[in-house]
Parts: C-alpha cells; sequence; structure tokens
C-alpha cells in the first residue's frame, strides 16, 4: 500500500457547493493508496466541512464521503473513490490532529520529512491521534513475537478491575527552602523517562492471588504484580501515604532498606518484555529531527495515557501503565540516591520526571554536581531550565510545590553549562542489558 502526505498552507477557492467540493476533492487524488492532506488553517478546515454536509445528501456510489470527529469541528475527513478494480482513499486531516501531533509550529517540509520516516518505522497507517497510533502499533508489535509458553494469553481471563482500583502516582513532593539555599532553582529533567523505563517485564496470563503468611518471605513480589504493604520504622517521604505498590517500588524499598512487609496483593506467574520491540522503534526515532522527536514523545506519552482507559477495551492493560509508573519512580529514587552519595545534595522538588536543586550559582554544576560530572546521570538528563528566586515572595519560597506550578515567572534560561539539553540520547536502563532476552 503506497501512502502520500500533503501539507495545504496555501489559499484555496470558495467551496460553496457540494459538486464544487467533489471536484476539488476529486482533483487532489494522486496515484497512491492513501493521501492524506494536513490543514493548517481552521477558517479553511470550516469551508470545507460546510461543504462536506451538503455533499453527505448526494448519493454517489463511485464517490463516499464521511466526517470524523467532533461534528462542529471534525479530525478526520475520509473519502473514497472507486477506480475500476482499485479503491482509493483520501484522508484530510483538520488543524487539530495536526495540534494533537505537536506540529503546528514546523515548517511543511520537516513535517512531511518526519511523517515520511515516522510511519515507516512503525508499521502504522496515519490514521488516528498520537494515541491510537501508539497503541496500534504496541499490538502490532506483540503480535509479531510469538509466545514461548503454551496456553498463555496476553488478556487474564479475571479482567482488570484489581489494577483499575489501584494507580501508581508519579512522583510529587517538594520541602521548604533551608537558610542558605538559593536564590537559583535548577531543573534537571530526565531524558524519555517512561520510554526508557517501559523496557521491563509486564505480566501476561492469568493473574493470582497472594494472602499473607507468617514467617514467609514471599518470592511472588518479583513477579510484576500489585501489593499491599505495611512499612515498619519508617517510609522515604516523597512517595505519598498510600499503602498499595507496584513491583518496582517493592525492588526501589529493598535497595534503599526500607522495611516493610506484604499483607497481600495481585500477581502474574508470567511475564513478557512486551514493550521491547516497540520501544527500540520509537527509540530510533528520537535520534532524528525535532519534529520526528516530537512525534514521537506524542505517542509513547499517550499511548501508556491510554493503556490505563477503561473507554478503550481492546487495549486495556492498567497494570502495565501502573508497571512502567512504578519503573520510573523507581529510577527516579535510585538516581536521587546517587546523586545524595556522590554530592550530598538532596533535590528541593520532584515533579514526575524532573528534579529541582538549590544553589547560589546560575551554574547548574553547583546545583546538580553529581548530574553533571557522572557520565551516567548525565546522559540520563538534560536542562530543565533556570530560575531566579531573588524576587519570588517568601511565601512562594516557603512551598516548593507551589512555585514549580508557577516557576514560568521566574525562568531565567537555561542552564549555562550543561551539555544533556537532547532527547535523542540513549542509555542503557538500571539493570536490563541491551542484549538481554528474558521472554523465557
Amino acid at each position: 500500500m503506497t501512502t502520500q502526505h500533503m501539507i495545504l498552507s496555501g489559499d484555496f477557492e470558495e467551496l460553496s457547493g457540494a459538486r464544487a467540493l467533489e471536484s476539488w476533492l476529486m482533483s487532489m487524488f494522486p496515484s497512491a493508496d492513501l493521501t492524506v492532506i494536513w490543514l493548517r488553517d481552521q477558517a479553511r478546515a470550516d469551508r470545507i466541512i460546510r461543504a462536506a454536509k451538503k455533499y453527505q445528501k448526494i448519493e454517489n456510489p463511485w464517490f463516499r464521503l464521511r466526517l470524523g470527529g467532533d461534528e462542529k469541528k471534525p479530525v478526520r475527513l475520509i473519502v473514497q473513490s472507486a477506480d475500476g478494480p482499485r479503491e482509493t482513499e483520501l484522508i484530510i486531516q483538520f488543524p487539530a490532529m495536526l495540534d494533537r501531533w505537536g506540529l503546528t509550529g514546523f515548517r511543511d517540509t520537516d513535517i512531511l520529512a518526519a511523517m515520511g520516516s515516522y510511519w515507516t518505522n512503525l508499521g502504522v497507517e496515519p490514521l488516528y491521534n498520537p494515541a491510537g497510533v501508539g497503541l496500534h502499533s504496541l499490538w502490532q508489535s506483540i503480535a509479531r513475537r510469538p509466545y514461548r509458553r503454551e496456553n498463555t494469553t496476553i488478556h487474564p481471563s479475571g479482567g482488570m478491575d484489581p489494577f483499575f482500583s489501584h494507580n501508581q502516582a508519579p512522583l510529587y513532593w517538594s520541602r521548604p527552602f533551608v537558610e542558605g539555599e538559593g536564590p537559583f532553582l535548577h531543573a534537571f529533567d530526565k531524558k524519555a523517562a517512561y520510554l526508557h523505563a517501559c523496557d521491563g517485564d509486564m505480566g501476561i496470563g492469568d493473574w493470582e492471588r497472594y494472602t499473607y503468611r507468617a514467617n514467609y518471605d514471599p518470592i511472588e513480589t518479583e513477579n510484576p504484580g500489585l501489593w499491599r504493604i505495611q512499612f515498619h520504622g519508617g517510609r522515604p517521604v516523597y512517595i505519598g501515604d498510600g499503602e498499595w505498590f507496584y513491583t518496582p517500588m517493592l525492588r526501589a524499598f529493598r535497595a534503599l532498606d526500607v522495611d516493610f512487609h506484604v499483607i497481600e496483593g495481585w500477581y502474574f506467574p508470567f511475564s513478557r518484555r512486551v514493550f521491547r520491540d516497540w520501544r527500540a522503534n520509537i527509540l530510533r526515532s528520537l535520534d532524528g529531527s525535532q519534529a520526528l522527536r516530537e512525534m514521537a514523545k506524542r505517542t509513547y506519552t499517550q499511548a501508556f495515557g491510554l493503556l490505563g482507559s477503561k473507554m478503550h477495551s481492546a487495549g486495556t492493560r492498567p497494570d502495565w501503565r501502573n508497571l512502567v509508573i512504578a519503573e520510573h519512580n523507581k529510577r527516579m529514587m535510585m538516581n536521587i540516591q546517587k546523586i545524595f552519595s556522590l554530592s550530598g545534595q538532596v533535590p528541593v522538588g520532584i515533579y514526575d520526571d524532573c528534579l529541582y536543586y538549590a544553589s547560589d550559582s546560575p551554574f547548574n554544576c553547583a546545583a546538580g554536581k553529581a548530574i553533571a560530572f557522572d557520565e551516567r546521570l548525565a546522559d540520563k538528563y538534560k536542562d530543565g531550565g533556570l530560575y531566579d528566586l531573588r524576587s519570588a515572595p517568601s511565601s512562594l519560597l516557603s512551598s516548593v510545590g507551589t512555585f514549580i506550578r508557577q516557576k514560568e515567572a521566574y525562568c531565567c534560561g537555561g542552564n549555562l553549562d550543561f551539555q544533556g539539553d537532547s532527547d535523542a540520547v540513549v542509555y542503557q536502563d538500571e539493570g536490563v542489558s541491551d542484549g538481554e532476552d528474558v521472554l523465557g
């Protein structure tokens, strides 16, 4: 199947009638099996919508048209033309879809180059928004890898209710500034954090129930699963006050010598690195143009969100989504511990995939010594911004979490000496060998 993309930036004549629309659409049909026209301007899109609604009332067996998306501002319009034995299809993507892909600010040539590379890399057709493309390409990649265990299905027969009931929250934490900190706040963003964190084992087949047994160290907690635990003698301050955690968080607690025991849980006896091929394909796109990287980022972040949606039953796996978040949290916790062991520094705030450190210098070497000088940490983080707090009110500084949400008012540019500024750097994840095959 051949696909061609076109971007319509220039003006065209008013499409006042249904026949005028038909004539214009027919002129856009090239020899490709599928042609996608991306519109930049909503006013021009509105003209097509008005004419399309008129045309829908005309019966034409050789030229079919249907509106998609919202009735007032559809995301796409699909036209099919039967030309002898071959059927061609034209999809008009409206400005809202271009915005969903994060491409509104790029030049036409950059967008077309990125699209041409991206769809081929993922092996899917551009018929969906980023979340749909991500989920569709994920399940395609899973289907291409045969199971090595007989009678193991990808979806549990018992449903997903336990995992819908307990979501793993990202890390959001802050502390007040102490005397002598500041007046500069440095942000360090982890590169492609969730994409890198999805390379672990995900549960497949049916889950099983675990209940507490005295004097028994449950080896089941090494399997992908959800666990209710009880802490003894304190807990990490930045994990909140919940008691339900997914398996990667338990591994982090053990690595940090946190004392706890498991009360109950649900786990999968069988597991698989289901994201492996999909992740590799998207990582390749991060090593490209800025437009290509934006498309890749929109794909994986929105696809992870859709995995936890009850509205998308065919692709719903809330346990996988929560395991990815938990793995990301675990890696952030281990990075924080490593930074502390190397430099004695404690973050002022943690905002999902971003760490905030304070210093008296605009140079980030003072704020993130370990990140700047440790090779592995420097590969994982990029400049997330520099903020001058000298004009911030003292009441704001007592609540760094509030400040982080309002930080753009105090932004004074990027860090002056940090070179980790690209999502394209691909690093080897903690605890996973790039060449390891753990499909069993």
